[in-house]
This record gives C-alpha cells, sequence and structure tokens, in this order.
C-alpha cells in the first residue's frame, strides 16, 4: 500500500476515497464560479440556480460530516459508516 503509516487498507481507503471526493467538491464549486460569473455569463433557469446551490453546499457539507466523524473518533464512539 501506498501509505506507510496506515496498517489497514479498509481506512487507507476511505482516506483515499475522502480525498477524491473533497477535490471533485472544490473542482465543482471552482468550475462553477468561473462559468457564472466569467466574462460571458450564460442566461440561468430556476431549476440550474438551484442546482448551483445543491453544488455551492456540497463543500460545507463535506466539512460537517468530516468534523462529526472526527468527534466521534476522539469520543470514542463508533463513527458514521
Amino acid at each position: 500500500m501506498c501509505v506507510p503509516f496506515m496498517s489497514d487498507k479498509k481506512e487507507a481507503l476511505k482516506l483515499i476515497a475522502a480525498g477524491v471526493l473533497t477535490l471533485h467538491a472544490v473542482t465543482l464549486v471552482t468550475w462553477v464560479t468561473w462559468r457564472v460569473f466569467g466574462d460571458d455569463p450564460p442566461e440561468i433557469p430556476p431549476g440550474t440556480a438551484t442546482a448551483l446551490a445543491a453544488v455551492y453546499g456540497l463543500p460545507a457539507l463535506s466539512y460537517g460530516v468530516m468534523q462529526i466523524r472526527r468527534k466521534a473518533r476522539s469520543a470514542g464512539r463508533p463513527s458514521l459508516r
């Protein structure tokens, strides 16, 4: 395994998956912001505006879930799995 400090493969895979999801969410938000507030912004219908709001909520949701899991682990309770 590439991650020498991890002895459990399952934990290493969770860490890699969380990193990939975080990178994907940040990339999505960056692309949408660039597209909407760029030089030639598109006309945005209400349904697309709702989807845009959901995309902007992804990083906040991811961060919140990460904090909940971290607090659960430090308190000795089983985390959300």
